[in-house]
Protein backbone atom coordinates (compact mmCIF):
# COMPACT_ATOMS: atom_id res chain seq x y z
CA UNK A 1 0.00 0.00 0.00
CA UNK A 2 1.41 3.29 -1.00
CA UNK A 3 1.91 6.46 1.29
CA UNK A 4 -0.45 8.75 1.96
CA UNK A 5 -0.24 11.68 -0.41
CA UNK A 6 0.85 14.72 1.63
CA UNK A 7 2.55 12.20 4.08
CA UNK A 8 6.41 11.90 4.68
CA UNK A 9 8.05 8.50 4.59
CA UNK A 10 11.11 9.90 5.96
CA UNK A 11 12.60 9.05 9.03
CA UNK A 12 14.59 10.46 11.88
CA UNK A 13 18.02 9.66 11.13
CA UNK A 14 19.35 6.91 13.69
CA UNK A 15 22.18 5.70 12.30
CA UNK A 16 25.28 8.16 12.89
CA UNK A 17 28.76 8.00 11.96
CA UNK A 18 31.56 8.63 14.33
CA UNK A 19 31.84 12.57 13.40
CA UNK A 20 28.41 13.04 13.91
CA UNK A 21 29.01 10.86 17.24
CA UNK A 22 31.64 12.82 18.12
CA UNK A 23 30.08 16.29 17.52
CA UNK A 24 26.62 15.21 19.25
CA UNK A 25 28.72 14.30 22.10
CA UNK A 26 30.68 17.29 22.02
CA UNK A 27 27.81 19.46 22.13
CA UNK A 28 26.34 17.56 24.70
CA UNK A 29 29.32 18.17 27.01
CA UNK A 30 29.57 21.61 26.40
CA UNK A 31 25.70 22.25 27.45
CA UNK A 32 25.71 20.23 30.06
CA UNK A 33 24.52 22.12 33.61
CA UNK A 34 27.36 19.90 35.57
CA UNK A 35 31.13 20.00 35.16
CA UNK A 36 32.81 17.60 33.56
CA UNK A 37 36.40 17.00 33.89
CA UNK A 38 39.11 14.16 32.72
CA UNK A 39 41.97 13.89 33.54
CA UNK A 40 45.34 11.33 32.80
CA UNK A 41 45.60 8.05 34.90
CA UNK A 42 48.78 8.75 36.80
CA UNK A 43 47.60 8.93 40.99
CA UNK A 44 51.06 9.63 42.15
CA UNK A 45 52.33 13.31 42.24
CA UNK A 46 52.58 15.32 40.58
CA UNK A 47 49.45 14.06 38.66
CA UNK A 48 47.24 13.45 37.51
CA UNK A 49 46.90 15.79 34.82
CA UNK A 50 43.76 17.54 33.49
CA UNK A 51 42.93 17.38 29.66
CA UNK A 52 40.22 18.29 29.52
CA UNK A 53 36.86 20.70 31.59
CA UNK A 54 33.85 21.89 29.84
CA UNK A 55 31.94 25.20 30.22
CA UNK A 56 30.24 23.99 33.88
CA UNK A 57 33.03 23.13 35.93
CA UNK A 58 34.98 26.78 34.79
CA UNK A 59 32.14 28.58 36.05
CA UNK A 60 31.49 26.72 39.25
CA UNK A 61 35.65 26.71 40.29
CA UNK A 62 36.31 30.20 38.38
CA UNK A 63 39.53 28.76 36.49
CA UNK A 64 39.17 29.36 32.73
CA UNK A 65 40.98 25.92 30.40
CA UNK A 66 43.92 27.50 29.94
CA UNK A 67 43.91 27.70 33.54
CA UNK A 68 43.54 24.60 34.89
CA UNK A 69 44.55 22.36 31.61
CA UNK A 70 47.86 20.46 32.44
CA UNK A 71 47.29 20.80 36.67
CA UNK A 72 46.70 18.75 39.01
CA UNK A 73 42.93 18.66 39.66
CA UNK A 74 44.74 19.25 43.84
CA UNK A 75 44.75 22.82 43.41
CA UNK A 76 40.97 22.80 44.02
CA UNK A 77 41.70 20.98 47.92
CA UNK A 78 42.03 23.46 50.78
CA UNK A 79 42.16 23.28 54.93
CA UNK A 80 38.55 21.59 54.90
CA UNK A 81 39.05 19.13 52.20
CA UNK A 82 38.35 16.00 53.51
CA UNK A 83 41.60 14.04 53.72
CA UNK A 84 40.30 10.05 55.09
CA UNK A 85 37.62 11.04 51.98
CA UNK A 86 40.79 11.19 49.40
CA UNK A 87 42.19 8.31 50.77
CA UNK A 88 39.77 6.56 50.14
CA UNK A 89 39.19 7.84 46.68
CA UNK A 90 43.07 7.16 45.78
CA UNK A 91 41.97 3.33 47.09
CA UNK A 92 39.35 2.68 44.82
CA UNK A 93 40.57 4.43 41.50
CA UNK A 94 43.52 2.67 42.19
CA UNK A 95 41.57 -0.90 42.28
CA UNK A 96 39.61 -0.03 39.21
CA UNK A 97 36.43 1.22 41.13
CA UNK A 98 34.37 3.75 40.71
CA UNK A 99 33.66 6.20 43.31
CA UNK A 100 31.22 8.73 44.41
CA UNK A 101 31.28 11.48 46.98
CA UNK A 102 31.43 15.09 48.70
CA UNK A 103 33.99 17.54 49.85
CA UNK A 104 34.53 20.83 50.32
CA UNK A 105 37.19 22.31 47.43
CA UNK A 106 38.12 26.08 46.38
CA UNK A 107 37.34 27.78 43.62
CA UNK A 108 40.03 30.34 42.00
CA UNK A 109 38.93 33.23 44.56
CA UNK A 110 39.41 31.06 47.85
CA UNK A 111 36.02 30.37 47.90
CA UNK A 112 34.86 27.63 49.68
CA UNK A 113 32.29 25.60 48.10
CA UNK A 114 30.79 21.72 48.56
CA UNK A 115 31.49 19.62 45.76
CA UNK A 116 29.49 16.16 44.79
CA UNK A 117 31.57 13.96 42.24
CA UNK A 118 31.52 11.00 40.72
CA UNK A 119 34.61 9.42 39.18
CA UNK A 120 35.07 6.55 36.98
CA UNK A 121 37.84 5.11 35.12
CA UNK A 122 38.16 5.05 31.33
CA UNK A 123 39.63 2.12 29.63
CA UNK A 124 41.24 1.62 25.90
CA UNK A 125 40.36 -1.48 23.99
CA UNK A 126 42.77 -3.58 26.07
CA UNK A 127 40.82 -2.86 29.39
CA UNK A 128 43.71 -0.08 30.64
CA UNK A 129 43.17 2.39 32.59
CA UNK A 130 44.02 5.39 30.17
CA UNK A 131 41.98 8.73 31.91
CA UNK A 132 39.67 9.25 34.86
CA UNK A 133 36.27 10.83 34.52
CA UNK A 134 34.76 13.08 36.79
CA UNK A 135 31.50 14.38 37.00
CA UNK A 136 30.87 17.34 39.87
CA UNK A 137 27.69 19.35 41.29
CA UNK A 138 28.44 21.91 43.02
CA UNK A 139 25.92 21.20 46.21
CA UNK A 140 27.09 23.89 48.58
CA UNK A 141 23.33 25.78 48.88
CA UNK A 142 22.00 21.77 49.13
CA UNK A 143 23.99 21.50 52.31
CA UNK A 144 22.68 24.61 53.38
CA UNK A 145 19.03 23.96 53.91
CA UNK A 146 19.85 20.40 55.47
CA UNK A 147 22.30 22.44 58.29
CA UNK A 148 19.58 24.40 58.05
CA UNK A 149 16.97 22.29 58.82
CA UNK A 150 19.16 19.84 60.69
CA UNK A 151 19.24 22.74 63.29
CA UNK A 152 15.81 23.41 63.50
CA UNK A 153 14.82 19.89 63.97
CA UNK A 154 16.83 20.30 66.45
CA UNK A 155 15.49 23.12 68.00
CA UNK A 156 11.90 21.64 68.02
CA UNK A 157 13.18 18.65 69.94
CA UNK A 158 14.70 20.40 72.46
CA UNK A 159 11.40 22.76 72.63
CA UNK A 160 9.24 19.52 73.03
CA UNK A 161 11.78 18.38 75.57
CA UNK A 162 11.45 21.87 77.79
CA UNK A 163 7.76 22.08 76.93
CA UNK A 164 7.19 18.41 78.51
CA UNK A 165 9.56 19.49 81.56
CA UNK A 166 7.71 22.25 82.57
CA UNK A 167 4.39 20.56 82.08
CA UNK A 168 5.06 17.88 84.61
CA UNK A 169 7.06 20.35 87.27
CA UNK A 170 3.26 22.20 86.80
CA UNK A 171 0.99 21.60 90.16
CA UNK A 172 -2.03 22.65 88.49
CA UNK A 173 -3.80 19.40 86.32
CA UNK A 174 -2.24 20.31 82.36
CA UNK A 175 -3.66 18.21 79.44
CA UNK A 176 -3.13 18.68 75.91
CA UNK A 177 -5.63 18.24 72.68
CA UNK A 178 -4.70 17.73 69.48
CA UNK A 179 -6.52 19.38 66.53
CA UNK A 180 -10.20 16.82 66.80
CA UNK A 181 -9.82 17.41 70.73
CA UNK A 182 -8.48 14.00 71.18
CA UNK A 183 -6.26 14.03 74.51
CA UNK A 184 -2.88 13.46 73.36
CA UNK A 185 -0.63 14.54 77.03
CA UNK A 186 -1.14 15.04 80.69
CA UNK A 187 1.07 15.97 83.17
CA UNK A 188 1.85 14.17 86.68
CA UNK A 189 -0.93 15.83 88.05
CA UNK A 190 -3.22 15.41 85.88
CA UNK A 191 -2.60 12.25 85.95
CA UNK A 192 -3.30 11.95 89.35
CA UNK A 193 -6.62 13.19 88.90
CA UNK A 194 -7.98 11.57 85.84
CA UNK A 195 -5.89 8.64 86.84
CA UNK A 196 -2.87 6.83 84.97
CA UNK A 197 -4.41 4.23 83.34
CA UNK A 198 -6.13 4.65 79.89
CA UNK A 199 -8.34 7.86 79.78
CA UNK A 200 -11.46 7.90 78.42
CA UNK A 201 -13.52 11.10 78.08
CA UNK A 202 -16.16 13.10 76.22
CA UNK A 203 -16.26 17.01 75.30
CA UNK A 204 -19.31 18.39 76.18
CA UNK A 205 -20.68 21.89 75.49
CA UNK A 206 -24.48 22.25 77.31
CA UNK A 207 -26.38 20.65 80.20
CA UNK A 208 -27.77 17.79 78.20
CA UNK A 209 -24.71 16.51 76.65
CA UNK A 210 -23.43 16.11 80.65
CA UNK A 211 -26.25 14.31 81.62
CA UNK A 212 -26.41 12.06 78.72
CA UNK A 213 -22.50 11.34 78.79
CA UNK A 214 -22.36 10.71 82.42
CA UNK A 215 -24.47 7.38 81.86
CA UNK A 216 -21.87 6.26 79.89
CA UNK A 217 -18.09 4.32 81.68
CA UNK A 218 -15.77 7.30 81.47
CA UNK A 219 -12.36 9.04 83.27
CA UNK A 220 -13.49 12.43 82.47
CA UNK A 221 -15.45 15.07 81.22
CA UNK A 222 -13.95 17.96 78.83
CA UNK A 223 -16.33 20.98 79.17
CA UNK A 224 -15.80 23.82 77.09
CA UNK A 225 -15.00 25.94 75.10
CA UNK A 226 -15.32 27.41 78.36
CA UNK A 227 -13.66 31.23 77.53
CA UNK A 228 -13.96 29.82 73.13
CA UNK A 229 -10.96 29.22 70.60
CA UNK A 230 -9.17 31.27 68.33
CA UNK A 231 -9.65 29.63 65.45
CA UNK A 232 -11.63 30.65 62.01
CA UNK A 233 -14.27 28.12 63.01
CA UNK A 234 -16.77 31.44 63.69
CA UNK A 235 -19.16 28.18 64.97
CA UNK A 236 -17.15 28.10 68.76
CA UNK A 237 -19.07 30.17 71.09
CA UNK A 238 -17.85 30.16 74.69
CA UNK A 239 -19.69 28.37 77.39
CA UNK A 240 -18.81 30.31 80.15
CA UNK A 241 -17.44 29.48 83.80
CA UNK A 242 -21.01 28.47 84.74
CA UNK A 243 -21.12 24.58 82.28
CA UNK A 244 -18.00 24.26 84.42
CA UNK A 245 -19.86 24.52 87.69
CA UNK A 246 -22.66 22.87 86.33
CA UNK A 247 -20.45 20.41 85.61
CA UNK A 248 -18.56 19.63 88.43
CA UNK A 249 -21.94 19.15 90.40
CA UNK A 250 -23.37 17.03 88.25
CA UNK A 251 -20.51 14.76 87.95
CA UNK A 252 -20.75 13.69 91.41
CA UNK A 253 -16.55 12.72 91.05
CA UNK A 254 -16.01 12.37 87.83
CA UNK A 255 -13.15 14.88 87.30
CA UNK A 256 -13.89 18.14 84.75
CA UNK A 257 -11.20 19.12 82.37
CA UNK A 258 -11.70 22.64 81.41
CA UNK A 259 -10.83 23.45 77.00
CA UNK A 260 -10.71 26.64 75.13
CA UNK A 261 -9.43 29.63 75.80
CA UNK A 262 -7.53 29.00 79.14
CA UNK A 263 -4.59 31.36 79.90
CA UNK A 264 -2.45 31.97 82.20
CA UNK A 265 -5.19 34.98 83.45
CA UNK A 266 -8.24 32.96 83.62
CA UNK A 267 -6.51 29.73 84.68
CA UNK A 268 -7.61 30.09 88.74
CA UNK A 269 -11.35 31.70 87.62
CA UNK A 270 -11.43 28.08 86.20
CA UNK A 271 -10.34 25.93 89.07
CA UNK A 272 -12.54 28.13 91.89
CA UNK A 273 -15.46 26.90 89.26
CA UNK A 274 -14.27 23.55 89.88
CA UNK A 275 -12.55 21.88 87.15
CA UNK A 276 -9.98 19.36 88.03
CA UNK A 277 -7.72 20.20 85.26
CA UNK A 278 -7.37 22.83 82.97
CA UNK A 279 -6.12 21.96 78.75
CA UNK A 280 -4.13 24.05 77.85
CA UNK A 281 -4.55 25.29 74.28
CA UNK A 282 -4.68 22.13 71.59
CA UNK A 283 -2.25 23.14 69.15
CA UNK A 284 0.87 24.16 71.64
CA UNK A 285 3.09 21.74 69.89
CA UNK A 286 1.89 22.73 66.26
CA UNK A 287 4.91 23.37 63.82
CA UNK A 288 3.63 26.86 63.07
CA UNK A 289 3.80 28.07 66.82
CA UNK A 290 6.70 29.71 67.87
CA UNK A 291 8.55 27.82 70.42
CA UNK A 292 9.48 30.68 72.56
CA UNK A 293 5.57 32.53 72.89
CA UNK A 294 4.49 28.52 74.17
CA UNK A 295 7.74 28.14 76.66
CA UNK A 296 7.36 31.46 77.91
CA UNK A 297 3.63 30.72 78.19
CA UNK A 298 4.27 27.58 80.19
CA UNK A 299 7.22 29.45 81.92
CA UNK A 300 4.94 31.60 83.90
CA UNK A 301 1.72 29.14 84.36
CA UNK A 302 4.23 27.10 86.47
CA UNK A 303 4.86 29.92 88.99
CA UNK A 304 1.04 30.13 89.09
CA UNK A 305 -0.16 28.98 92.32
CA UNK A 306 -4.29 27.90 93.06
Amino acid sequence: MSEPQGKSSVHPQTDLNEEQMLRLLNAAVQQAREAILITTAELDEPGPAVIFVNPAFTEMTGYSRSEILGKTPRILQGPKTDRAMLKRLRETLSQGGNYSAETVNYGKDGREYVVAWDISPVRDERGRIVQYLSIQRDVTERKKVEAKLAELLAEVQKSRNDLSSILNELRLGTTMTDEKGRLVFLNGMARQLLGRDAIVGVSTHSVSQINVVLREPISYIAVGPVFGTHTKDTGYRAVGLDLVATAVRLAGGTPVVAIGGITLENAKSVIDAGAASVAVIGDLLATNDPAGRTLAYLQRLAQHRV
